[in-house]
């Protein structure tokens, strides 16, 4: 007769337990740290600033100067068009991304308050569900895939509305440029010439036939924009206050005097690069606004990558006996979330500090969870009773 393989006692699973999270404290602090040394030496670095030419809705090689200048009311009424089209389009996919986002959001906040419960509070033998029974221990491998797909969503959600913001952002700058001219030509603007058809303005101002000391200018407040119909009071409003520079005159200005200049990487970008610009910003807003952001979504984020640690390594040193099948994708797992981090960098590299905040979360969450564990081993109780 074959022999049922040996199971590990209560005790040595719990020291194997202890030392699984220890070494993956030492991962999440690693990388945390590698990325704050990151930011610290590399953020003057072209590469680790947010550029806001990227966003410019005129494509390389358009005679921008020529499009301001331009003085044809006809034109100007088109481009106004055109661009409010642009806007609207974009927006309802902003709106569409920011749902999405606040979902999942709680859908990971719930998740954590679930995973905290299953790791500090005792066993059951299973759990009703909507009347549905489930074994316990197999909520320690269905939770954490949960976690993941959230995860992932999240990351999409995120990188996709940062960007809806940032065009949503300058259309509607452009918007209430173009929207302010039109004003400005049309009051300036003769209904009818001799030859019954509407002159230009740049025709009419040649002409002499108004009295240019008398022409209207028109320019609304910027509280007043369409910028402010993107506010979403939570996780974008705090990126695109400390990371974008949304919010600033600068920003607002750069856009508005069509100062969008070469492809990203050129040197005019670098000196209107997102650093340069907050330095113009209110320092304690920026800090107030920085601080909300990491402590509530950081913070969240960071539970949720460690936690879902906390999770399958449970599963993996208890329920499972450390089969090389559970360590393998533990392991997977935990690779899989640091290539999660690189693609999203490579596409988001000035969120760098972020992320070393979400890392160093989720060390604190292991750590804690290892000397509660550790805790118990000194006081002779098993984590869990296995079952016979």
């Amino acid at each position: 007769m074959s022999k049922k393989p040996e199971l590990h006692s209560d005790h040595e699973n719990s020291r194997r337990l202890i030392d699984s999270l220890d070494n993956y404290v030492f991962v999440a602090f690693g990388i945390a740290f590698i990325m704050f040394i990151s930011f610290i030496f590399l953020s003057n670095k072209c590469y680790l600033k947010y550029h806001i030419d990227k966003y410019s809705i005129f494509a390389p090689g358009t005679d921008i100067d020529k499009i301001k200048e331009n003085n044809d009311l006809t034109f100007n009424q088109n481009m106004k068009e055109e661009i409010a089209g642009i806007y609207n389009n974009r927006k309802d996919h902003y709106d569409k991304n920011i749902t999405s986002l606040s979902s999942v959001i709680n859908g990971m906040g719930i998740c954590c308050l679930l995973g905290i419960c299953l790791l500090y509070f005792d066993k059951r033998d299973e759990i009703e569900f909507f009347g549905v029974s489930i074994p316990f221990k197999s909520i320690f491998l269905l939770l954490p895939v949960v976690m993941l797909y959230l995860w992932l969503s999240f990351g999409f959600s995120l990188s996709t509305a940062i960007d809806s913001r940032a065009v949503c952002y300058v259309s509607a700058v452009k918007l209430q440029y173009f929207s302010e001219k039109v004003i400005e030509l049309e009051g300036n603007h003769p209904s009818k010439d001799s030859t019954g058809t509407n002159p230009t303005s740049s025709e009419v101002i040649s002409s002499g036939s108004i009295d240019t000391t008398l022409a209207i200018s028109v320019k609304f407040n910027r509280d007043y924009s369409k910028i402010h119909a993107l506010d979403d009071n939570g996780i974008l409003d705090g990126m695109a206050n400390v990371y974008m520079g949304l919010y600033t005159d600068t920003v607002y200005t750069y856009f508005y005097n069509f100062l969008e200049g070469p492809p990203p990487m050129a040197k005019k970008d670098e000196e209107l690069n997102m650093r340069t610009l907050i330095k113009t910003t209110k320092d304690k807003q920026i800090v107030a606004v920085a601080i909300s952001l990491f402590t509530v979504f950081g913070t969240l984020c960071g539970l949720t990558i460690g936690l879902l640690i906390a999770l399958l390594l449970r599963f993996q040193r208890v329920y499972s006996n450390n089969s090389n099948l559970t360590v393998a994708l533990t392991i997977s797992v935990v690779t899989f979330l640091g290539v999660t981090f690189i693609g999203f960098l490579m596409e988001k590299s000035y969120l760098i500090s972020f992320c070393a905040y979400i890392w160093l979360v989720a060390g604190i969450v292991l750590w804690l969870y290892s000397i509660k564990l550790e805790k118990y081993a000194q006081a002779g109780e098993p984590l869990i009773k296995l079952s016979a």
